[in-house]
């Protein structure tokens, strides 16, 4: 029977097993000094085997109530499947020692970490078999939340990026890190809810949202259904605030690395979890604007941005009822939701006034084919990913086509990750002296 004498003194065993075989892996058992690459997952780790251990002390008597023993059985199954999968960060802890990525473009990872969710932030980058980036941001939390009576050592917020294997050199695509970077600054910054606030306050939004539920396909009951429907806003709602976040942080870099990289994927075709190319692409554009960097675009990218346009433009496309309600009420709060990501990176936005100079010196020492570190002072990282991102649009076909080329031209990805570790390392001298 679920949670009697020996079901609990299953499980107790288990428990204890598996955090035992955690607590003394050399991963978890040899501390990282705090600030150092893998510190903040390692401590992650180590609360997650705290909590077990606390909730191995309140294993209950064998005269408590039957639902009491019940209660700690489904609790215990949940800590012992995710200590299970708490092995798989023992591997992403040992990546931290020797990073398979690009070194500078783990470098540029961990700046935009840094604007996006803060110092604190631990990024550990991990290799994927899919073809897909992707992130995990404190994935033993809710164990450790849910453990009555544990408090957490520390503050650690690890995030997991995880990148397409073969792409571990391809600095130019790493601007997409942003936004993944983005949905932990989302969770942090409490965005999604600030945003659903504002949707909630318009009567209008709740009259069409039962409008919708009550003409929508969606085999459930309407409650069901309305719940569906605000589940896509909200999803769709992140997405677009990442896009966001990543143009702030990651400027230009991030329109052409976005469009290279999702536009083979769908056109202008939504999902229940991620809204339309279009839509995303036409607020891609609008961030930039507000940035500053249209006159650029113009002069250095007029092919490439006549095409963003032309993706834009499809903003029309007719789409099934509960998709056309999400695309109208993002675009109906465009405006509230770039005012609520600009508030949330207040400094460090990368704007034309402080990279493009910097950017096209990149560019130019790439043309005489000299690694551009900077010649009377270290670059930054962000400048010299969008110097790169010039150089080989400028070079040769400027547009959609010369986007897919400078994705694949290994060399000058390897100058710009090489010039990026370089500068970092320069500039980090400069400050220690």
């Amino acid at each position: 029977m679920d949670g009697d004498a020996l079901d609990l003194e299953f499980l107790f065993a288990t428990a204890k097993s598996c955090a035992e075989s955690l607590k003394h892996d050399p991963c978890l058992s040899s501390p990282i000094e705090a600030g150092k690459r893998g510190s903040g997952l390692q401590e992650h780790l180590a609360d997650l085997v705290a909590s077990v251990d606390l909730r191995l002390q309140s294993r209950p008597d064998d005269g408590d109530p039957v639902y009491v023993r019940a209660a700690y059985a489904r609790s215990m199954r949940h800590a012992i499947a995710v200590l299970r999968n708490a092995q798989e960060a023992l591997s992403w802890l040992a990546s931290t020692h020797n990073p398979s990525i690009n070194l500078g473009g783990l470098y540029v990872a961990e700046r935009y970490a840094r604007l996006l969710v803060g110092d604190g932030s631990d990024v550990v980058a991990v290799p994927s078999s899919e073809y897909m980036y992707s992130t995990v941001t404190r994935p033993f939390q809710p164990v450790i939340d849910n453990t009555p009576g544990f408090a957490s050592s520390g503050n650690p917020f690890p995030v997991i990026l995880h990148y397409p294997r073969r792409e571990f050199d391809s600095v130019l695509s790493h601007p997409i890190f942003a936004h993944e970077l983005g949905h932990a600054a989302v969770k942090k910054h409490m965005l999604i809810g600030q945003i659903e606030a504002r949707f909630t306050s318009n009567p209008k939004f709740a009259e069409e949202l039962n409008q919708v539920a009550n003409v929508s396909r969606i085999h459930a009951n309407r409650l069901q259904r309305v719940l569906t429907i605000r589940a896509v806003v909200r999803k769709w709602v992140e997405e677009v605030c990442c896009d966001l976040l990543a143009a702030r942080v990651a400027g230009p870099s991030f329109l052409f690395a976005f469009a290279a990289f999702i536009m083979p994927l769908s056109y202008s075709s939504p999902g229940p979890t991620h809204p339309p190319n279009s839509l995303r692409v036409l607020e891609l554009k609008r961030q930039c604007v507000r940035s500053g960097w249209l006159p650029y675009l113009k002069v250095f990218f007029p092919r490439t941005l006549e095409w963003v346009d032309s993706i834009a433009s499809n903003i029309s496309n007719p789409l099934n009822p509960e998709f056309a309600f999400a695309r109208k009420w993002v675009q109906a709060e465009a405006e509230f939701i770039h005012e609520i990501v600009e508030k949330t990176i207040p400094d460090g936005a990368m704007t034309p006034g402080e990279f493009e100079r910097d950017a096209r010196e990149a560019a130019g020492l790439l043309a005489e084919s000299i690694l551009p570190v900077g010649l009377s002072e270290p670059l930054r990282s962000r400048a010299i990913l969008l110097g790169g991102w010039h150089y080989a649009l400028s070079r040769g076909e400027e547009g959609p086509v010369g986007l897919v080329k400078a994705m694949g031209d290994s060399e000058l990805q390897r100058m710009v990750g090489k010039a990026i570790e370089m500068s970092v390392v320069a500039r980090s001298w400069r400050v220690a002296a």
